[in-house]
């Protein structure tokens, strides 16, 4: 099934950066890894709508 591309204009999301991913300090200790949940303010996207 072919996806339909929006015509809606996009920018990068500015809480997380374009990751779709909130912002997490990582723990120094090796073979430790956090895994930070989705941007609340994109929803993991990366993308907003652009005004």
């Amino acid at each position: 099934m072919k996806r339909i591309k929006s015509e809606v204009p996009e920018e990068k999301c500015p809480a997380c950066n374009g990751t779709g991913l909130e912002p997490v300090k990582q723990p120094p200790a090796p073979g430790r890894r956090i895994y930070p949940p989705k941007c609340k303010v994109c929803g993991g996207r990366g993308r907003i709508k652009a005004d």
